[in-house]
């Protein structure tokens, strides 16, 4: 017994480890998201899911404007049935459709290439299909009808 609580303390100063130099690499790429998404995933190793939701938020409020955080918190909250709600997916598709098409729109503005506008424009629409395919599967076929006709 003792020694599967010595491994997990092992294991968890290993991760805790990992975080800080991911943490360190960020102050350098600030803005990477692979830096990002690999230190909330170690976050999500040692902390609890309430702790991990709060990570990915505050992420997001600073990197909201990034296609792949925004599907892989997707996927996070769709893979962690504790805090897992229709309702909750709903609100945060929303905001993600909300923040992703806020950046579209400074892209543009900016001048940015059409590509890269382009890649923003996708990721709201990957989005949008991850919503249907929730509304689908939540025997609300009628309302993702209505979602896809309204955009």
């Amino acid at each position: 017994m003792l020694r599967l609580a010595g491994g997990r303390s092992e294991e968890r100063q290993m991760v805790e480890k990992k975080m800080a130099i991911y943490e360190r690499a960020l102050r350098h790429h600030p803005g990477s998201d692979t830096l990002l998404l690999a230190l909330l995933h170690e976050t999500g190793r040692v902390e609890d899911a309430d702790t991990t939701i709060r990570a990915w938020r505050r992420t997001l409020g600073r990197h909201g404007g990034s296609v792949r955080l925004w599907r892989a918190y997707l996927s996070y909250r769709r893979g962690h049935f504790s805090t897992f709600s229709v309702a909750s997916m709903r609100r945060i598709c929303a905001e993600a459709l909300q923040a992703l098409g806020v950046e579209r729109a400074r892209r543009a503005a900016a001048g940015a290439p059409e590509e890269v506008v382009a890649e923003v424009a996708e990721g709201q629409l990957a989005v949008l299909m991850d919503l249907c395919e929730l509304e689908s599967g939540s025997g609300h076929t009628e309302l993702m009808v209505a979602r896809l006709q309204v955009s």
